[in-house]
């Protein structure tokens, strides 16, 4: 009975690890797309300053566009740095706790593999004397 009860728990233990790892595979494909998404959305709005080629008359009274454009494309590639820093942090805080989890579970099933061995060499060792009349059963 306490045996299996042990697989069931050893069982839910290997069923829980898998998800687990699904889970990981699924935010890491997660984690690609919106770095992909976020690449091309920075190419694109760099595509649209390169693009818009705009004639500057050098006059006092008229604001230096190139200066803001540069200001511009070191703002949004700041951004785009940050945002990535973000969910590679992110990524890797999900990582490490589903990690830690993993190891928990796989500790919790090393134990029960322990006390099954242990149980089983009991029953082993109580066995013989069972069947050689020694006890009443």
């Amino acid at each position: 009975m306490i045996l299996r009860e042990f697989r069931q728990d050893v069982d839910s233990a290997t069923l829980q690890k898998a998800d687990l790892e699904k889970h990981i595979e699924q935010l890491v494909a997660e984690i690609e797309f919106l770095k992909k998404l976020h690449d091309e959305e920075v190419a694109d709005l760099l595509k649209q300053i390169e693009e818009s080629k705009v004639t500057v008359e050098l006059d006092s009274d008229r604001p230096d566009l190139a200066a803001y454009l540069r200001s511009m494309r070191a703002e949004i590639e700041s951004v785009s740095a940050r945002n990535v820093q973000e969910a590679e942090k992110w990524y890797k805080g999900k990582f490490d706790t589903l990690k830690e989890q993993a190891g928990k579970h796989e500790d919790q099933m090393k134990s029960m593999k322990e006390e099954i061995s242990v149980f089983h060499n009991q029953v082993t060792d109580i066995s013989p004397y069972c069947h050689r009349g020694h006890f009443k059963t």
